[in-house]
């Protein structure tokens, strides 16, 4: 998703992607290895922001959808994506249940 990508809040707005992380609290960045490069650990900065599912194609169910961030933790570059959930619930709730069946 490119930088210019607008979105739907859910209290109703229509924002950029860039301008929903000034809502994202400090304590809300995750850092997690994606994997071991040449040059050491690749760890990045994850953030997640829920959005309205508005690009929902017709006759399909609305679903959740969330913007996923991704922040060099020296560089500070980011990358957007968008994910989406048909089945009722945000994307983090759904893994928090996976990893309790899975205990």
């Amino acid at each position: 998703m490119s930088t210019s990508h607008r979105v739907t809040t859910p209290g109703g707005g229509n924002t950029k992607v860039t301008v929903l992380l000034e809502r994202v609290a400090k304590r809300a960045w995750m850092r997690l290895r994606t994997g071991h490069g040449t040059k050491g650990e690749r760890l990045y900065d994850w953030a997640m922001i829920d959005v309205m599912a508005d690009d929902t194609p017709p006759g399909q169910a609305t679903g959740h959808s969330q913007v996923l961030v991704r922040r060099h933790r020296r560089t500070g570059t980011l990358s957007f994506d968008q994910s989406r959930d048909l089945h009722g619930c945000f994307i983090g709730t759904r893994r928090a249940a996976t990893r309790k069946r899975a205990q």
